[in-house]
């Protein structure tokens, strides 16, 4: 507390960017009622409170913050570091505290077809991942519904990413 206030560095960190997130979620909601806002923070929620000072969290279990959140889930099943594979962080985030009204969805990775991830070869051997992390979602009573991420990889017809839209795809008709 170099500054000679209470908190701490971290601490008024994240305090600031609290004061932000509902400085805006207030400022849309005072020009129309109906708008929604949301975020889509790093799936790592650890990493979202220590190092970039989100506090996910408060935002999730508190009104005022957000209507929505969509934590970036970009891993998939066979991820090296267990903690980060897709249903166990899914897992977590379903599992958090949310106010009256919040919507979660998970967004997932489709750039990440047909590519190495961590060592993993897991997106080249498969192209049915975002379909099972879909299937995964719908068993989360909590989840909304999912985001796909990036729309140049959902509209690609590059071979890894259109085998990968067919299969999810058929969850859809």
């Amino acid at each position: 507390t170099a500054s000679g206030g209470t908190l701490s560095l971290n601490d008024w960190r994240r305090a600031q960017v609290n004061t932000l997130v509902s400085g805006v979620y207030q400022a849309i909601k005072s020009i129309d009622s109906n708008m929604i806002f949301g975020i889509s923070p790093a799936g790592n929620i650890s990493n979202c409170y220590n190092s970039l000072y989100a506090d996910v969290e408060l935002w999730m279990s508190r009104s005022g913050y957000i209507d929505y959140i969509c934590p970036q889930l970009y891993w998939g099943f066979e991820y090296p570091n267990e903690q980060f594979r897709f249903n166990n962080i899914a897992d977590k985030w379903a599992s958090l505290k949310m106010h009256d009204g919040l919507k979660l969805y998970f967004g997932l990775a489709v750039y990440k077809s047909g590519t190495v991830d961590a060592g993993s070869d897991e997106w080249i051997r498969n192209n049915d991942i975002i379909k099972r992390q879909i299937e995964y979602s719908r068993t989360k009573s909590s989840c909304a519904g999912v985001i796909l991420f990036s729309y140049s990889s959902v509209t690609s017809t590059e071979e890894c990413f259109s085998k990968e839209r067919d299969n999810y795809l058929l969850l859809f008709k």
